[in-house]
């Protein structure tokens, strides 16, 4: 999974998991996430969200300073 291309992007990011599953890559770290986890991390770091089932995953994102 870590050959996916990443992102990043000046900001700071906070996402919290409200439903489903989530695996953050960041770097070459790997991270799975669930219904009430929380991640934050500097987004200059590449990164990149995935999906790993076939359910609806919900998150809620707050990023500083924000950008639109």
């Amino acid at each position: 999974m870590l050959e996916i291309e990443q992102i990043y992007y000046k900001n700071y990011l906070y996402k919290n998991i409200l439903q489903g599953k989530l695996t953050i890559v960041l770097g070459k770290e790997e991270g799975h996430f669930e219904e009430g986890d929380s991640i934050s991390f500097n987004s200059m770091r590449p990164h990149r969200y995935i999906n790993p089932t076939n359910e609806k995953a919900i998150t809620v994102w707050a990023m500083t300073p924000p950008s639109f």
